[in-house]
């Protein structure tokens, strides 16, 4: 992940590195999480929504919905490094939580707190289902016999 042409400031918080964005950014503000690397960081993005492939490699999907109308972006993987934010399900891999839809392919800037976003998530990983013969699919169907 390219941490765009933010200036990011480092500050060590309970062994994990956090970072801060300044005050020279020209984009919109978005939240990188990065659960490999177990960091959280504040950069500047392209408002376009098509350039966000780059960012994830494949087209991004809505993960989460957060408050002030952000919402949490990731490539959805199946398993690896991954955290929960406020007590969600475990998103995997890397994420970007950007801000709501501002026209036709434009995001705007993410609001989140920084702060709160530290204080919500917690680093976990998943790890790949072990499965003993071949996935197979399993169905079931119910059938009502009305009263008579």
């Amino acid at each position: 992940m390219s941490a765009g042409t933010a200036q990011l400031i480092r500050r060590q918080t309970d062994g994990h590195e956090y970072q801060y964005g300044g005050n020279s950014m020209r984009g919109v503000r978005a939240i990188s999480i990065d659960p490999a690397k177990e960091t959280i960081a504040v950069l500047e993005i392209s408002p376009e929504t098509r350039l966000l492939r780059r960012f994830f490699g494949v087209t991004p999907s809505v993960a989460l919905r957060l408050t002030k109308r952000d919402v949490l972006l990731t490539a959805g993987l199946e398993d690896g490094e991954a955290f929960t934010i406020g007590g969600s399900r475990a998103i995997i891999g890397p994420a970007l939580i950007v801000g709501r839809r501002i026209g036709p392919g434009e995001r705007g800037q993410a609001r989140t707190n920084l702060d709160d976003v530290v204080k919500m998530l917690r680093w976990t990983s998943v790890g790949a289902p072990v499965c003993s013969g071949p996935v197979t699919r399993t169905s079931m169907r119910a059938i009502v016999d009305p009263p008579h």
